[in-house]
Parts: C-alpha cells; sequence; structure tokens
C-alpha cells in the first residue's frame, strides 16, 4: 500500500445545530413569545371591560328589583319613593329634584324619576304612572340604563 492511495477523511458534524439555526430558532421564539403576551393582554382587557359591564348590569337590576319589590309597603308614589331613595338608600339629589345620585366604588349610580311619563302620541299626559331610569356608569363613561314603568297607589 502506497501512502498516495490514502484517503484523509473530511471531519463533517452534522449531529448539533449551526449558530445560524440556533440565531433562528430564538428569534421564532421571542416572536411568537411577543404574540403571545399581546394576545393575553387583549383577552384580559375584554374581560375586565365584560365583567364591568355585568356588574353595572347587576347593579341596575338589583336596584330596579327593590324599587320594585317595595313597592306599596315603603312607597305608594313617586314622592315617597324620592324620601326612600334619600333617607333609607343614601343617594343624594342631583341637579334637579328627579335626579338622585349614589357612589359605588367605581359605579355612579344615577337614578331619574319622571312624574310626566307617559306621554302618549297626542300629548295627553296619563295620571297616576311614572318612569323610573336607574344608569349605572363605569370606567371611562361606559354605561348601562334600565327603565321601568310604575303606577302610584
Amino acid at each position: 500500500m502506497s501512502m498516495s492511495n490514502t484517503s484523509l477523511k473530511k471531519y463533517n458534524n452534522d449531529n448539533g445545530f449551526t449558530l445560524v439555526e440556533m440565531v433562528i430558532a430564538i428569534a421564532l421564539i421571542v416572536v411568537i413569545s411577543v404574540a403571545f403576551v399581546n394576545f393575553i393582554s387583549v383577552v384580559s382587557k375584554a374581560r375586565r371591560a365584560a365583567q364591568d359591564k355585568l356588574t353595572a348590569t347587576n347593579i341596575a337590576v338589583d336596584i330596579m328589583e327593590e324599587i320594585s319589590s317595595v313597592q306599596g309597603t315603603i312607597w305608594s308614589d313617586a314622592d315617597d319613593l324620592q324620601v326612600w331613595l334619600t333617607e333609607i338608600k343614601g343617594f343624594t339629589r342631583g341637579e334637579n329634584d328627579n335626579t338622585f345620585i349614589k357612589v359605588e366604588e367605581k359605579y355612579t349610580i344615577y337614578l331619574m324619576i319622571d312624574k310626566n311619563y307617559p306621554v302618549n302620541q297626542d300629548g295627553v299626559t296619563i295620571t297616576g304612572v311614572f318612569e323610573v331610569i336607574v344608569k349605572v356608569e363605569y370606567s371611562k363613561k361606559m354605561e348601562i340604563s334600565l327603565v321601568c314603568i310604575f303606577r302610584e297607589g
């Protein structure tokens, strides 16, 4: 055997990753992580907004149900209802006599009593009924409103 027939074997290592492959893999992980964090942030904000809206709705419904449940026992007309709201329920009078305000944590509750409602299409006011509007404001001037008509007596 001669030395000239002996071939040199080239050392080739295919078992690991190259530096370029590692940089690409890390870049992909970073991009996916940033997208995932942004997605979680958006979902979290949407969940908070939905929770605030649900809580505001529950507050409005609870107030309207309580007003309805004590009708005839605690109050029988709009004037009695106004007294009950201010003296018992902790509402304060607003800018005019038929508006009441109460703040509960981050929720501001406005309650309006319209004694001139309803007016039919002919402009005739129906006596003995009045409208109650409960409006709950929450986070950045979002609001929910409920309207109910009550009969005096």
